[in-house]
């Protein structure tokens, strides 16, 4: 699905069972005008993927959360609600 999206700038993909990361980051390879926002509640499984992503410079946001909750926390800028 993501090789057929339209690449819509500011787009926000967003993964609620992050994980490693993979996913995501294979999303944001194929919609590079996009930023990705992750959710992982596992503490060990959060750092690890925190330190990986970290060194990879993508514009993602990895939060250790809750997806439930963390979800009701997101705005969505003016134009993309």
């Amino acid at each position: 699905m993501a090789r057929s999206a339209v690449d819509t700038p500011g787009a926000q993909v967003i993964d609620p069972f992050a994980g490693s990361g993979n996913t995501l980051y294979w999303i944001l390879r194929h919609l590079p005008h996009s930023r990705g926002t992750g959710f992982e509640s596992n503490p060990q499984i959060f750092q690890l993927t925190q330190q990986n992503l970290s060194r990879l410079g993508l514009p993602l946001e990895f939060l250790h959360a809750d997806y439930v909750t963390a979800l009701q926390t997101l705005v969505a800028p003016p134009d993309q609600s």
